[in-house]
């Protein structure tokens, strides 16, 4: 069978009480979340591997495998790759304040990337959802012995599940350009990305790294402190990976390793 949309808001409603174990501190955005349909909608979207807008059995599995958490805002500061802001003497003014402007700056920005982000993911919602609205015309005309418009309304579902697909590139690589557009060439951020396609600029940075000729690089995958109950996600993916590609690398933090590359 398959998963209908009551079935997954239950699902979005064990993943809000899960999340607020851990995440006591965000009780408003979860109470939101679980009233809003978006949260449903996104849940269907993300299970939903082929995309033909019917959750099966083996989709369901294969991503409670591979984890799911509520798309809530990230919180994770900046990763220290790219936070450069001294501690200020105690009691000097100047310092303080100067400390205190570039993190209202940081925020400031780290909003207007998440709300960019989540715009570009709605576009992502939207095809999805005229994708399923073609396949149900094409199963009404199907029902309805209409057998010459079939052939067209899958086509125009494949063209939005081509959109759709495009416009989720589109938004991951939104936040790969903003998490890594003070790289120097010798690190790459995860922070913000699922996790195919951060095994995807994982894979194409150690490539990158080998060719010109560097003896080691530095990936950060955060420490998937908001991934949700299950734990991080990204960080144990990119380990397997490397360990498939026998890479040997060194954890220097919690979220952050350095690859050795010879």
């Amino acid at each position: 069978g398959t998963l209908d949309w009551s079935e997954c808001k239950l699902l979005v409603s064990d993943l809000v009480k899960e999340t607020a174990k851990t995440h006591k501190d965000r009780g408003d955005e979860l109470h939101a979340a679980l009233e809003d349909p978006g949260t449903v909608q996104k849940l269907m979207v993300a299970f939903d591997g082929d995309g033909d807008g019917a959750i099966s059995r083996d989709e369901f599995v294969q991503k409670a495998m591979q984890g799911y958490s509520l798309p809530l805002p990230p919180q994770d500061e900046p990763p220290a790759k790219r936070r450069k802001v001294d501690a200020a003497p105690q009691g000097d003014d100047e310092h303080e304040t100067a400390r205190l402007v570039k993190k209202e700056a940081e925020e400031a920005e780290a909003q207007q990337r998440d709300k960019v982000y989540h715009e570009k993911m709605e576009e992502v919602d939207r095809q999805h959802r005229l994708m399923v609205e073609c396949y149900e015309k094409a199963s009404q005309a199907h029902s309805a012995s209409q057998f010459d418009k079939i052939k067209g309304f899958k086509a125009e579902a494949a063209e939005h599940k081509k959109l759709k697909e495009e416009a989720r590139e589109a938004a991951l690589q939104f936040m790969f350009q903003r998490a890594n557009k003070d790289s120097d060439g010798t690190w790459v951020d995860l922070h913000g990305l699922q996790v195919e396609f951060a095994l995807k600029k994982t894979g194409e940075f150690i490539d990158r790294s080998k060719a010109d000729g560097k003896s080691e690089c530095q990936v950060i995958t955060g420490a998937g402190h908001h991934s949700g109950p299950g734990g991080p996600l990204i960080k144990p993916k990119v380990w397997d990976m490397l360990r498939d590609r026998n890479l040997r690398f060194t954890e220097i933090n919690d979220g952050e390793i350095t690859v050795h590359l010879s």
